[in-house]
C-alpha cells in the first residue's frame, strides 16, 4: 500500500482497547481500510420502510488523499463495486477530479461524474467518517452521480426527468427535493 496521507488508521489502531477491538462495527472499519485502502458503509431503509439507500468510503482520503465518495440510489453490489474501483484507481494514480466524465465505472458505455458535496449533507449522511477523522467533519467528500439510462446528467439537457427521485444530488447547485430532504432528516 502507498504511503498514507494522514495519520488515523495508525492513530485509531494504537488508541482501541484490546476489548474494542474484537471484531465490533469500528474495528471491521480499520482493518478493511488496512487491507484495501477503504471501507464501504451501505446505509438502506428497513424493509418496512420507504427510503433511498446510499453507500459512502471510509478511508480514501487516508489512504490516497483523495475525497471520501458517496453514492445514492445505487443498488449494494453496484456501489460496493463503483467505490472498490475507485479505490483500485487511486492506488493506480488517478486523481478523481470534479465534472469529469469516467466511462469505466458502471459500464455499459456509462459515465459517472464526481462531484463535491456541499457540507450541509456531509454531517449526516457519513457518519461513520466522522468518527474516522475525529467528528470534525473536515475531510473533502464527492458524490458520484449516474446518468440516466441515455448517459445524460441530470443538469443536462434531455435527462430523463423520471430518473430524478432515483438519486438524490448532493452538489452545490442541485435542486432540493424531497429526496434530498429525506437525507437531511
Amino acid at each position: 500500500m502507498a504511503q498514507r496521507f494522514t495519520d488515523r488508521l495508525a492513530y485509531l489502531q494504537s488508541e482501541r482497547t484490546s476489548e474494542e477491538k474484537s471484531g465490533d462495527y469500528f474495528d471491521n472499519i480499520l482493518t478493511n481500510i488496512e487491507r484495501y485502502g477503504l471501507s464501504i458503509v451501505h446505509v438502506c431503509p428497513r424493509e418496512d420502510e420507504e427510503g433511498l439507500n446510499y453507500s459512502y468510503s471510509i478511508g480514501l482520503y487516508d489512504t490516497f488523499g483523495q475525497p471520501e465518495v458517496l453514492v445514492s440510489g445505487f443498488p449494494i453490489k453496484l456501489a460496493h463495486s463503483v467505490l472498490n474501483h475507485l479505490a483500485e484507481r487511486c492506488a493506480e494514480g488517478l486523481i478523481a477530479q470534479p465534472d469529469i466524465r469516467y466511462g469505466d465505472f458502471l459500464g455499459g458505455g456509462a459515465d459517472v461524474i464526481f462531484r463535491p458535496m456541499l457540507s450541509r449533507f456531509v454531517k449526516p449522511t457519513m457518519l461513520s467518517c466522522a468518527w474516522f477523522y475525529g467528528k470534525d467533519f473536515r475531510f473533502p467528500a464527492y458524490q458520484c452521480i449516474c446518468p440516466d439510462l441515455n448517459n445524460v446528467f441530470p443538469w443536462e439537457d434531455g435527462f430523463d426527468s423520471s430518473w430524478r427521485s432515483r438519486q438524490a444530488l448532493l452538489y452545490e447547485g442541485a435542486e432540493i427535493t424531497p429526496v434530498e430532504e429525506e437525507l437531511l432528516g
